[in-house]
């Protein structure tokens, strides 16, 4: 699997971190640009994060380290550029969107579960993401160890890493960003 592959430097233009334009203001970006969290008091349904990547023509990986859940629902994911959140700012409801929810346990699309039973955490826990945008377009979740079954991307797609929080004290932080060959 990837262990065997070589890894490669990322290029400035391959970094990812959260992105100011494109993540609701109620948010909260840390100043080295990794972590994104729900700090201030305000009611919504779901506040959502697009990172700075626009991931193609190579495979790729990084971990979404959820740091706090906060007893509610939280999306961690990609989407195919333009971006679709589908209702709410909810990452699995669009299409060409996929999300691990951390509450339910699944990866969900277009509000519907593709991969379910896996992994739950109710405080913390760690989405590992392995994109393959070279040959095969396919991504695989690792959810606490967990590798769910790849789902099959849009041949020549490109790819937004993102995430969308529901509760105030909720914490995601990008970890471990390489792009590998």
């Amino acid at each position: 699997m990837i262990s065997c592959i070589e890894q490669q430097t990322v290029t400035k233009e391959e970094t990812m971190k959260w992105d100011n334009e494109n993540t609701q203001s109620y948010l909260t970006i840390s100043d080295d640009g990794l972590t994104v969290s729900w700090d201030k008091d305000f009611e919504a349904a779901w506040l959502s994060s697009q990172t700075t990547a626009r991931l193609k023509d190579d495979i790729f990986k990084w971990d979404f380290n959820v740091q706090a859940i906060a007893d509610r629902q939280i999306g961690v994911g990609i989407m195919t550029e333009p971006p679709n959140w589908g209702f709410y700012g909810y990452l699995g409801a669009g299409k060409g969107a996929w999300s691990y929810d951390a509450y339910q346990g699944a990866i969900v699309t277009e509000t519907r579960a593709v991969h379910s039973n896996l992994p739950n955490f109710s405080e913390n826990g760690v989405v590992s993401v392995v994109l393959d945008l070279k040959e095969n377009y396919t991504c695989t979740f690792v959810v606490n160890g967990q590798e769910t079954p790849s789902i099959n991307l849009p041949e020549g797609c490109t790819i937004i890493p993102a995430a969308c929080l529901l509760k105030k004290g909720q914490k995601v932080r990008i970890e471990n960003f390489e792009k590998v060959r």
